[in-house]
């Protein structure tokens, strides 16, 4: 019995080439965020599609690879998925960050699910670096209450539709940031 299809391996190897060379605020290599995304999605026995949409994520907004990419190598399904949960980087950052709100607002459970899968798994990082006493909230550039109180916007909006493990972890792991400052 495979672990894990051939579809979601063709993502990983996707995802690990796209975001080659790219680290996350804390010098940890990037493509682990994506694969942790997919994990979680995983384990909350996700479909398929929404499983690989969760490893490629964030492909559209970090890559040189487009919709058009990822509907070509998946499906549209995949590529509709990617592109619900991808910031409008034309905007400025406050912005954007409401404009993503707003269609999350609106989006299907899936895209909730992928949505709150990132929220889970960048507030785990979140945790790990202050344990490691990284300076993080310098590096993000936002005050860890106002991190906090983003945290909880948008997992209030995605537990309007959605409350499952992902969701009922991100609060735990919220809270336990808050414990942190």
């Amino acid at each position: 019995m495979k672990l894990i299809s051939e579809n979601i391996t063709k993502a990983i190897l996707f995802a690990k080439e796209a975001h080659e060379g790219q680290l996350r605020k804390d010098n940890k290599p990037y493509i682990i965020h994506p694969l942790s995304v997919g994990y979680i999605l995983q384990s909350a026995k996700y479909s398929e599609d929404v499983i690989i949409a969760g490893i490629l994520h964030d492909i559209i907004e970090d890559t040189k690879y487009t919709e058009e990419d990822i509907i070509k190598m998946f499906n549209s399904r995949v590529a509709q998925l990617v592109k619900g949960v991808t910031l409008n980087k034309d905007l400025p950052k406050e912005k954007r960050r409401l404009a993503y709100l707003e269609n999350l607002k609106i989006a299907d459970n899936e895209i909730k699910a992928i949505s709150g899968a990132d929220l889970l798994d960048n507030r785990r990082a979140i945790i790990t670096a202050i344990e490691e006493g990284f300076d993080i909230w310098s590096m993000l550039k936002i005050s860890p209450e106002k991190y906090i109180e983003e945290s909880i916007e948008k997992l209030n909006i995605i537990k309007e539709t959605l409350n499952n493990e992902i969701t009922e972890e991100a609060g735990l792991v919220i809270n336990k940031i808050k414990n942190l400052i």
